[in-house]
């Protein structure tokens, strides 16, 4: 359910960014978001080594794939606010 929260939180980032003459977002807004991902992606990892069943591995490996996806995402972000901070 976090992931979901924080994807969600994430995009409307983005809209705000992407839209004309939107809310400044902070750098530490998006740190904050990124961090959020960070830490479920090494609760994810660690389950992942930890499981055995075929199943909840498949699910914890798609799990990781989102989680990467929205590291990229965030750092994308990340310096797309730093960019127009500078």
């Amino acid at each position: 359910m976090i992931l979901r929260k924080t994807t969600k939180r994430l995009s409307g980032l983005y809209d705000k960014v992407s839209a004309k003459g939107g809310a400044r977002i902070s750098p530490r807004q998006v740190q904050q978001i990124l961090d959020k991902i960070d830490r479920k992606g090494r609760k994810t990892r660690e389950a992942l080594e930890h499981t055995k069943d075929p199943a909840k591995r498949d699910k914890l490996t798609r799990k990781l794939a989102v989680i990467d996806e929205q590291q990229k995402r965030g750092e994308q972000l990340l310096d797309l606010v730093r960019e127009g901070d500078g």
